[in-house]
């Protein structure tokens, strides 16, 4: 009988380190997009309200800040229209959209710490840049 010897590694070898194309992939992987419906949960769960309250004609204080953060959040962080933005909050008129964009805006302040959380759980860590600004309703100040 012949006895096979197979090497196994010992916790003293390293791994050969990763290529440099691996690390570049790594690096440069562009994440999906957040769905509206994902962002919309997000915006109620940290806003203390449910989707329903977010997407009632009417509404609690918290349900309306969760609605205008959701219309911030989803104009920066998707490329989906402001009528598709209001479809999905409740059949809100694009005009409607516009304005909770434009009033985030204005006074981000105002919406603290509520905007600051959402935006980081759906994009990451705010970086030295700052926060992701919407598409929509700032004319050439938005990047």
């Amino acid at each position: 009988m012949t006895e096979t010897h197979i090497e196994t590694p010992t916790l003293l070898q390293r791994a050969p380190p990763p290529s440099f194309e691996a690390v570049y992939a790594i690096l440069t992987l562009e994440l999906p997009a957040p769905t509206r419906r994902a962002i919309m949960t997000v915006c109620a769960t940290i806003c203390g309200t449910t989707i329903a309250g977010i997407r009632s004609p009417r509404g609690s204080a918290a349900d309306i800040r969760a609605r205008m953060i959701y219309y911030y959040a989803a104009s920066a962080l998707t490329h989906h229209s402001l009528p598709k933005i209001g479809i999905e909050c409740g059949l809100k008129h694009h005009a409607s959209v516009l304005h909770g964009i434009r009033r985030v805006a204005a006074n981000p302040a105002a919406f603290e710490p509520h905007l600051s959380l959402v935006m980081t759980r759906l994009n990451g860590p705010i970086g030295p840049g700052g926060m992701p600004r919407p598409r929509h309703g700032l004319g050439s100040q938005a990047s």
